[in-house]
């Protein structure tokens, strides 16, 4: 009686967890792979009240004088924070060293269209940084191999800037989950970014968004690929998305 007894009770043990860990991936599974905050509310610059940020004046005259140029330019600043590094257990990488191999695969999937490396180096600055970052201790990340060279000296300021995005890598952080004998893996970014209309001067979107990929807990080769892969993709995409009517 005592060994049915006990075989029933190692029997429904089984059986708990076995179930236990199915609620557990199905929540997972169900997960979104990123969450966005607007910010509107909470900026401390009202986004339909402010004041132009930029003197915007030559801007206009150039653009109304420049008929040929009809698409919409982009202009990117972006900073990073020592947390925007990769932590695995057998790979580790800068948070410089990391924020560049991101944003260059940003670059590979974004549909917008930025000016060229010289005539962005304009807003490489880290006063703007700072004005419009969540703090001021974000580091300029150097971005300009991953932008257009333009050979023509006469072509260089051709395009003329609509629109300027700032962008803060605030954090990068690798989530492990252990359930009995279940592991799970997600890699985490934070990120704000803004864009401001070159041409008013004033921001017309501000966001927070949190990146959220689920990895493979025993191949860290394969979830170092599939974060360069998959999450500069997501954030692409979340971008270029955005409403930039004027």
């Amino acid at each position: 009686m005592k060994i049915l007894f006990l075989m029933l009770f190692f029997l429904n043990v089984l059986l708990s967890n076995d179930f236990s860990q199915k609620k557990i991936l199905s929540i997972k599974a169900n997960e979104d792979p990123f969450e966005i905050i607007d910010l509107k509310q909470n900026n401390p610059i009202n986004l339909y009240k402010q004041e132009a940020l930029f003197n915007s004046s030559n801007i206009n005259k150039e653009k109304q004088n420049n008929p040929k140029d009809v698409k919409t330019d982009f202009a990117i600043l972006v900073g990073f924070k020592p947390h925007f590094g990769l932590a695995l257990n057998q790979i580790y990488i800068k948070a410089d060293q990391f924020s560049s191999l991101f944003m260059k695969n940003f670059f590979l999937n974004s549909q917008l269209h930025f000016i060229n490396s010289k005539a962005n180096e304009i807003y490489q600055n880290k006063k703007y940084l700072d004005l419009f970052s969540i703090d001021n201790k974000f580091h300029i990340l150097n971005i300009s191999n991953f932008l257009n060279y333009e050979k023509d000296k006469n072509k260089i300021y051709s395009q003329i800037t609509d629109f300027l995005i700032v962008m803060n890598l605030n954090e990068f952080y690798i989530n492990t989950t252990n359930f009995f004998i279940t592991k799970t893996k997600s890699a985490n970014a934070l990120i704000n970014f803004k864009i401001i209309d070159v041409i008013t001067g004033k921001i017309i979107s501000s966001k927070k968004i949190k990146l959220k990929l689920s990895l493979d807990s025993y191949n860290e080769e394969q979830s170092y690929k599939l974060i360069l892969d998959q999450m500069p993709k997501m954030l692409a995409e979340i971008i270029d998305k955005e409403d930039f009517k004027k």
